[in-house]
């Protein structure tokens, strides 16, 4: 039975049943309006998916992304990232990364705070923070890892949507808070702008892309305060960043498709590689149109990325 993995109704309206991979099944709640995706898979299942299969389909090509590559490629991508997160840390903090991939979040903030850990689904990542950057690192679902120490700030950066139970994910993360610890959640934007705002032939493509196995949920601002006002957090606040580069938005608007590297779809927005003036002009045209563009996104509330904040 589908049943909403917010509110538990059984009352739904079908969105699509195409996804990235193939088929699929995307719906609305029709009581509480949250957007879900409507399969079941067991946390076995889950552990198979992200040890197994999302290291290749999340990466756009047929090669399974070893722990190393991850780290470095994902480093490079993170300024954007942490401009947000840098102004909610304190060196006091002792920070926990729920769903931290190959540590690279946790590396970069290390010298910024106390101390550091980290959940992950995949093994040979978990293995990879223990062994090659000093990362406690543990495996396993948050909501089943025997910690046995609480934290003064605890990160999620799209994480919460790949869970089936986000309402429990919440709940234990709020248990191993510190009271007045706080929480810095970084979601997929439902109403980020390519998903209404290119030509209607590259519109659909994108909201197939979009629409993704690997997430359970995708959330909207409203649905994301009620349920941390649900669950108990208070001074919660809410922000937006777009996470790609107008290059990356003009690829889907001509073309239908997205980039193939990340790191250039991310970070990169130059178009030539040369030194004549014409060619230093174009780029730093570009360069400033990127800027505005993301100040845009930000504050039309249509980048791709929802920052959330919130403490116990």
């Amino acid at each position: 039975m589908i049943k909403c993995n917010l509110c538990k109704s059984t009352n739904y309206r079908t969105i699509t049943r195409e996804i990235r991979e193939g088929k699929g099944h995307i719906v609305e709640c029709k009581k509480c309006s949250h957007v879900y995706q409507a399969i079941e898979m067991s946390n076995k299942d889950l552990e198979k998916y992200y040890n197994d299969i999302y290291v290749i389909t999340n990466s756009l090509t047929s090669d399974v992304i070893e722990a190393k590559h991850h780290f470095d490629e994902r480093l490079k991508t993170l300024d954007n990232l942490l401009l947000h997160l840098r102004k909610h840390i304190k060196k006091s903090d002792k920070v926990l990364d729920i769903g931290a991939g190959a540590g690279s979040l946790l590396y970069a903030i290390k010298k910024d705070v106390t101390s550091v850990s980290a959940t992950e689904l995949n093994k040979s990542y978990v293995e990879f923070m223990k062994s090659s950057l000093g990362i406690n690192s543990y495996y396993g679902f948050i909501e089943k890892i025997q910690l046995h120490k609480k934290f003064t700030f605890i990160i999620s950066i799209n994480t919460i949507d790949h869970l089936p139970n986000p309402v429990l994910v919440l709940e234990n993360i709020y248990k191993i808070l510190e009271v007045n610890g706080k929480i810095y959640l970084e979601l997929p934007n439902r109403k980020e702008a390519l998903n209404f705002f290119l030509p209607e032939d590259n519109k659909k493509k994108f909201n197939k892309f979009y629409w993704h196995k690997a997430h359970y949920s995708y959330f909207s601002e409203e649905i994301l305060v009620n349920l941390l006002k649900k669950v108990g957090f208070k001074d919660i606040s809410v922000d937006y960043r777009h996470e790609y580069t107008i290059l990356n938005y003009l690829n889907w608007y001509f073309n239908g498709e997205p980039q193939k590297v990340f790191v250039d779809a991310t970070t990169n927005t130059k178009l030539f590689s040369g030194d004549d003036y014409f060619e230093k002009k174009m780029n730093g045209l570009f360069s400033d149109l990127n800027s505005n563009f993301l100040k845009l996104m930000k504050k039309s509330k249509r980048g791709d990325t929802i920052i959330v904040c919130a403490t116990k």
